[in-house]
């Protein structure tokens, strides 16, 4: 009876398959060996992948950065169904993902995917980002129905939410009043108190609510300028973009 003989396996690349087949002699005792099978059992290595180098099995280290899988010039194809390439694709997104404020993958028409360095942004790019950053703001002041931090310190001593939703809130209940001829309406403040209102506080936080709104924008103006006249990267990290709500009890 022919004596089965194990054999290890590799991919089209010379990496080792978790896998064995069993191979046999022909009537000659030559071994019936495929062309990607070897009968020489490697050893694995955390950290490496083992390679076939035609008399023997070879490590190679597996990248453990971006800059590393760079260098050694790592690749897989994005789409393709190889074990070992799934397997380096698995790496390269998680390295990228680690690192992703650096780099990137790229995957060209071949569908060839590697790892890049994503360029560093210039100067202008830089505060181009920043000024976008307030105007964001502002937008969310101006389009947001709600907007948490839109809450200043009324002229009649007590917090008032200044967004869209309490604007429209605030002008209700002045129709509201001069339809129905009351003296006061009970309106829920921005520190989540009732409280009776009349027609005069209503229509002071109404305005109130429009000049806090002003306030922010001459904020963003200055914000704009000020960065605009940064000179320096340092200056231009340390800029710190916070909008101030008007305290009214002050003026």
């Amino acid at each position: 009876m022919p004596k089965l003989l194990t054999a290890y396996r590799f991919d089209k690349e010379n990496f080792f398959y978790i896998g064995t087949s069993s191979v046999m002699k022909d009537a000659n005792d030559e071994l019936l060996l495929p062309p990607d099978c070897t009968t020489l059992k490697p050893t694995l290595q955390e950290g490496y992948w083992t390679k076939w180098d035609g008399s023997k099995w070879i490590y190679v280290k597996k990248p453990t950065s971006c800059a590393e899988a760079i260098a050694e010039g790592f690749s897989c194809i994005s789409n393709g169904p190889n074990p070992h390439n799934q397997e380096v694709k698995a790496i390269l997104e998680k390295l990228v993902e680690n690192e992703k404020d650096k780099f990137k993958t790229n995957i060209t028409e071949n569908f060839i995917m590697t790892i890049e360095a994503i360029p560093e942004k210039t100067f202008d790019e830089l505060k181009d980002e920043k000024i976008q950053e307030v105007r964001n703001k502002t937008k969310a002041f101006d389009n947001q129905l709600e907007n948490k931090e839109m809450v200043f310190k009324s002229s009649l001593g007590f917090l008032v939410d200044g967004d869209l939703k309490s604007k429209g809130n605030v002008e209700g209940c002045i129709e509201k009043l001069k339809k129905e001829d009351s003296a006061t309406i009970t309106f829920m403040c921005g520190d989540n108190v009732p409280r009776e209102l009349t027609l005069q506080d209503l229509e002071t936080i109404y305005l109130e609510i429009i000049n806090n709104g002003e306030n922010l924008y001459q904020q963003k103006w200055k914000m704009i300028a000020d960065i605009t006249a940064i000179t320096t990267k340092e200056e231009l990290e340390a800029y710190e973009i916070v909008f101030t709500q008007t305290d009214f009890s002050k003026q």
